[in-house]
């Protein structure tokens, strides 16, 4: 599927297949990207390398790559070899296929955190190190939660550091937009602190709610079974597995905290239009108003009702206000 957005740093790219590529990790994330390039035939060869048996079993049931193991060696003559692992293990990962990548292969990783990921390429001297990170996902997991079309119509971040090949990273724009996404390129620091605000902010949210529906006036299960759909959305990432959405706030500790600082002062502004209580209006000098209590009161509720109304109503200019599309670069 061709790409409808064009990057101005990289405009009417056309993409060559890999030779082979070699797909590390193959959870929902690994197993669409074998899917979406056995559909569209962007690789000549596809292996997955995975170290659960139980998904490797799974991933030749699926029949989503033409190889499978858990040897590192599959990689060896790769000339794209993509990391889908959770952040903490991309390096140990990469030190264990070092010995195996070939000269000028492009590699990467799908990692939604770049702290502490600065040494990679480092341990790939003898080939190119093009992060990408797809904005795309469900809160499936494991090789079943896959699918072809995952990156339709989403964006694709591209992270590569100062000095890797130009035309490498042309290459892997290239290969997202024929995997259907759109494709940016942003500096390291950039995309950690747009991923706290609008994913990983988004995804902490989710679990405080689901915390917060315990204790109330009925059980949480019951809540949830007999709310409306606004519940449902609001916590639907919740159902994401734990022990990776924990490695990556934990990898993107800064820039989490200070969009939950943010995000923290507006419920502070929230609470505080809630919580103000009518007083009895005085008059010039502290006099007593002459106008009746009843009245005094109600223009005060009015007078909060509107400052809340205004906070509300600024929220939702943010929110419509919002361009359908943003350039890619």
């Amino acid at each position: 599927m061709a790409n409808p957005h064009q990057d101005p740093a990289h405009p009417s790219v056309t993409f060559t297949p890999w030779r082979r590529l070699a797909v590390v990790g193959c959870g929902q994330m690994g197993s669409s990207i074998l899917r979406a390039a056995k559909l569209r035939s962007l690789a000549g060869t596809t292996v997955a390398l995975e170290h659960s048996g139980a998904v490797r079993k799974r991933v030749g049931e699926l029949h989503l790559a033409d190889e499978w193991g858990a040897d590192p060696s599959l990689v060896a003559g790769a000339d794209c070899i993509l990391l889908c692992v959770p952040v903490h293990q991309v390096l140990p990962v990469l030190a264990s296929l070092a010995p195996h990548v070939a000269p000028g292969a492009v590699v990467g990783d799908v990692a939604s955190v770049r702290c502490g990921l600065e040494g990679a390429p480092a341990l790939l001297p003898q080939a190119s190190y093009v992060p990408t990170h797809p904005m795309a996902g469900t809160e499936r997991s494991g090789p079943d939660g896959g699918s072809a079309t995952l990156f339709e119509g989403r964006w694709c971040l591209l992270t590569p550091q100062p000095g890797q090949n130009p035309q490498d990273v042309t290459r892997m724009v290239a290969f997202w937009r024929q995997c259907g996404a759109n494709t940016k390129v942003l500096a390291p620091n950039v995309h950690d602190q747009f991923c706290a605000l609008v994913s990983h902010l988004p995804h902490a949210l989710a679990y405080s709610l689901c915390r917060t529906l315990e204790g109330q006036c009925m059980s949480a299960a019951e809540l949830q079974a007999m709310a409306g759909p606004s519940l449902a959305s609001a916590t639907r990432v919740a159902a994401s597995d734990p022990a990776l959405w924990a490695g990556i706030l934990q990898a993107n500790r800064h820039a989490v905290l200070k969009a939950l600082d943010g995000f923290s002062a507006q419920l502070d502004t929230l609470r505080a239009l809630l919580a103000a209580k009518p007083e009895t209006q005085q008059g010039s000098g502290g006099a007593p108003s002459t106008s009746p209590p009843q009245a005094s009161t109600q223009a005060l509720l009015q007078a909060q009702g509107q400052a809340l109304l205004g906070w509300l109503e600024q929220a939702q200019a943010i929110k419509t206000n919002t361009p359908p599309t943003c350039p890619g670069s």
